[in-house]
């Protein structure tokens, strides 16, 4: 049992099941992204979506960062966050199932269910404002709040512009998200993260990644008919990237750290 004096950054805190089944379905929406990008009509795919389609994947990475940062710092195995979690959940199938080569086709489908999801994201800080918090966490739900509401009206502003100006918006929706929370830092600095389940969280998500980048390589390139030796070249590359990972995961962390989880965030 963890001691009533313990600070909260540094209690035991674990990944939930039902966190675990998120990260799953993010995955796979990032999976689609990248079947979209290297499957195309013609089997090449011009600069100009190919950025777009990274944009969107830095989209969807931000997304799941500021879920798993309320997550961190408040959420509770209670009905109120895993019926958010189940929702956001929900809304991320439908937009993995919106993903297709012709980008205008994508966009309104895309962006509905980003305003959609942040707008819940917003709406989880902002109840939680209420329970009764301290000074540092109350602010930083309001930052959270305040950076996820502004991103869903982007998202929502995007839908009904103009075709030639309606990623305007949309990718400032992007930027905000990037680089939002950034003024609010002498506000998060007094909620830090619990590193302990943000390490766990970034480094099962990424073992995903790489479990799927595994399948993907093995799938698609290796064949037993027609070996080759950049197989065993392919194969070495991916374990080499997944142990630097892991030695630096393991070693290189500090758990007991008191930090807002930027850092983290940002260099996954």
């Amino acid at each position: 049992m963890v001691n009533a004096l313990t600070p909260k950054h540094l209690a035991e805190k674990r990944a939930g099941f039902h966190e675990l089944f998120f990260d799953l379905i993010f995955v796979y929406a990032i999976q689609k992204i990248a079947h979209v990008i290297l499957t195309t009509q013609n089997g090449s795919i011009s600069a100009d979506l190919f950025f777009k389609y990274i944009v969107m994947s830095l989209f969807l990475w931000l997304m799941w960062s500021h879920q798993t940062f309320f997550t961190n710092r408040f959420g509770q195995v209670t009905f109120k966050d895993v019926s958010f979690m189940m929702f956001n959940m929900f809304i991320m199938v439908f937009l993995s199932n919106s993903l297709y080569p012709d980008f205008e086709k994508t966009f309104f489908p895309f962006f509905l269910c980003v305003a959609i999801m942040y707008l819940s994201i917003g709406l989880q800080y902002l109840l939680h404002i209420r329970t009764g918090l301290d000074y540092g966490d109350k602010r930083t739900c309001q930052a959270f709040a305040t950076v996820a509401f502004v991103i869903s009206f982007l998202s929502f502003l995007s839908l009904v512009l103009p075709q030639s100006i309606h990623y305007i918006p949309g990718f400032l929706g992007v930027f905000i998200a990037a680089t939002g929370l950034i003024p609010f830092q002498k506000y998060l600095v007094l909620s830090p993260v619990n590193m302990m389940h943000l390490v766990e969280r970034f480094s099962l998500l990424t073992i995903i990644i790489f479990g799927e980048v595994l399948v993907g390589l093995a799938s698609s390139s290796f064949s037993i008919d027609h070996f080759s030796y950049i197989y065993i070249f392919q194969f070495m590359i991916l374990i080499s990237l997944f142990g630097v990972y892991w030695i630096i995961t393991e070693n290189y962390i500090n758990h007991k750290l008191s930090s807002i989880g930027f850092r983290l965030s940002y260099t996954h």
